[in-house]
């Protein structure tokens, strides 16, 4: 019987903390963001690929800066 009344006081006590710990959201305080004012905070960066005489070449490229980086390198 005592086992559950330490239980019980635990997870009241649980419980208790979650509840006042857990910050309230209030739909007044939303705001709302245009699309424009988004900026991301790192670029772009992805490998293009391209096969030439049976060899597979890749080369970086900036999808942010629309720019190549580095030069291609033969991959097989």
């Amino acid at each position: 019987m005592k086992r559950i009344s330490f239980l019980k006081k635990y997870a009241i006590l649980f419980l208790f903390v979650f509840i006042i710990s857990t910050p309230f959201c209030h739909m007044e305080t939303l705001t709302t963001v245009q699309a424009s004012e988004i900026q991301p905070l790192s670029d772009d960066i992805r490998w293009i690929y391209y096969q030439k005489d049976g060899a597979l070449y890749r080369r970086l490229y900036n999808y942010s800066t629309n720019s190549w980086i580095g030069s291609w390198e033969r991959v097989k």
